[in-house]
């Protein structure tokens, strides 16, 4: 789970959080964006930005893991 701490989102990740806890999920808890104001909600979408290429390579990553490649 990724967010950026700049998302008007922030703050409700705990409620996230803790339903994969309970199900007895993997995941893997992330925080994006100190270093750029203007990353929002979908920053991962802008790979113009490091840090947009940066979690699409880790989500990538993560996601290979579980398909065996």
């Amino acid at each position: 789970m990724t967010c950026s701490v700049n998302d008007g989102l922030v703050g409700i990740q705990p409620v996230f959080l803790s339903k994969l806890e309970s199900a007895g999920l993997h995941y893997i808890y992330k925080e994006y964006g100190h270093n750029d104001k203007a990353s929002g909600h979908v920053f991962h979408l802008d790979l113009r930005k490091d840090e947009a290429t940066i979690l699409n390579n880790e989500q990538i990553e993560f996601f290979r893991q579980y398909m065996g490649k």
